[in-house]
């Protein structure tokens, strides 16, 4: 028996890095590891190595930056399983979908921008979109991936440490908002992490 038998989590960025490791470690557990990612390839192809081990799996693609999408998401899930249990906002611009680099200020304000679509609005969109099938069923869990760099900075980095940092105060609001609909909001902030090959 699984941790996560019979349940069914979203993994936003799975396809890549450590998003792919929450994937197949859902799946090891049991549950059911919804891959999103805007690399549908990178999503199909992570979806296949748990189903070939065994496990359940889903792949969607996923653009965070945008609702819609990000509701395709959710119907898909729905669609397929009838429910959702969890969701790790995981999408992030930072290694696989690299993240320009300068001082504070040389960052480009269309550097800045993109960060933050993706690693803070994206985070409220995913959740927005998918957090109403949990409070139909009065029960859910969000796990919104921080880093440590939010904690003790990190030079050539301003954006996403910021965005980072985003996370946190999101994530403490979001709790007390769901806290009545027997939701669980919680916040991880990895280190530096070997998640995948390159």
């Amino acid at each position: 028996m699984g941790l996560l038998d019979g349940k069914v989590v979203i993994v936003t960025g799975g396809g890549h890095g450590i998003g792919r490791a929450y994937c197949l470690g859902i799946a090891r557990e049991g549950g059911t590891a919804v891959v999103a990612d805007i690399d549908e390839k990178a999503a199909d192809g992570v979806a296949k190595a748990i189903k070939d081990s065994g496990g359940k799996s889903l792949a969607t693609k996923v653009d965070v930056a945008n609702f819609s999408s990000c509701q395709e998401m959710a119907q898909k899930t729905l669609a397929a399983h009838g429910k959702i249990d969890g969701l790790v906002n995981n999408a992030a611009i930072f290694m696989s979908v690299p993240a320009e680099k300068g001082s504070w200020q040389e960052i480009t304000e269309e550097a800045w921008d993109r960060i933050m679509a993706v690693n803070v609005k994206g985070l409220w969109l995913s959740s927005r979109a998918v957090v109403p099938a949990m409070q139909q069923r009065k029960q859910g869990s969000v796990v919104n991936i921080s880093s440590n760099m939010a904690f003790n900075g990190g030079l050539t980095m301003m954006h996403y440490v910021t965005s980072k940092a985003a996370v946190v105060g999101f994530s403490r609001v979001l709790a007390r908002e769901l806290g009545p609909d027997n939701i669980r909001v919680n916040t991880l902030a990895p280190g530096a992490t070997m998640s995948e090959e390159k």
